[in-house]
């Protein structure tokens, strides 16, 4: 009887042991980011669930149940509900940006929300590694620093030995953080790396998206990216 749990044990701790996040020899900065854009360009569909909370500046939060379709370069679909009733409902497509909000006390947060998922969406998808950024190579990270329009300066943070995006962020010119995005619990998904967990901090508060459950390149509805007929196009 004994031996018959032992086994029941090694079973159930083997099938909750995950693959490993690929470690890659060290290359150089060019090649490494040839890896990441080429992994990037293979996820061609996006489709999971997760826990999203919102924390306001006052450090109110509510937390949500959520549901992620995303194709890219540019479309995505976030909806988000609290016990069974829908909270926001947030369109990304080629004709613009979409919202519909159910809840007075979400509205105040949509600005923020919308921030998060455009920067994600690029960061996630965009190529890696653009001309005129000053590099940091280290053994354990790469740190690329991009002039943005304006005075705007971003970095990107790469793990060195995984070769997968920690984080980015955004400063001004006087050097003072306005957003940072953090993406870590990486895990291995249909021969790809994906964030489980993804926080966002400007100066209107924090998300963090949870993910549950993930899917990479399954086929989406074909309404997928249409919004709700209640949904408004934000400017």
């Amino acid at each position: 009887m004994r031996t018959v749990v032992i086994l029941i044990g090694l079973i159930a701790i083997t099938g909750c042991v995950r693959d490993p996040i690929p470690v890659y020899p060290r290359t150089s900065v060019d090649e490494s980011f040839a890896i990441i854009n080429r992994r990037n360009a293979e996820i061609q569909t996006v489709q999971g669930q997760a826990e999203i909370v919102l924390t306001d500046a006052a450090g109110r939060s509510v937390r949500l149940d959520g549901a992620f379709v995303m194709r890219p370069p540019n479309e995505m679909r976030v909806r988000a509900w609290k016990l069974g009733q829908a909270v926001f409902d947030l369109t990304l497509n080629p004709d613009g940006v979409y919202q519909f909000v159910g809840r007075d006390e979400a509205r105040q947060s949509m600005p923020a929300t919308r921030k998060v998922l455009e920067h994600w969406m690029t960061m996630l998808f965009g190529d890696v590694g653009r001309a005129g950024s000053q590099i940091r190579d280290d053994p354990q990270h790469i740190r690329a620093t991009t002039q943005l329009a304006g005075e705007t300066q971003e970095v990107r943070t790469f793990d060195r030995p995984t070769l997968t995006q920690r984080s980015v962020d955004l400063m001004d010119a006087t050097g003072k953080r306005r957003f940072l995005m953090e993406m870590d619990q990486y895990q291995v998904l249909g021969g790809n790396v994906w964030p489980m967990r993804v926080r966002a901090v400007s100066d209107d508060g924090l998300i963090t998206i949870r993910f549950q459950s993930v899917d990479l390149n399954v086929p989406l509805a074909p309404n997928a990216f249409k919004p709700p007929s209640r949904a408004e196009r934000v400017p």
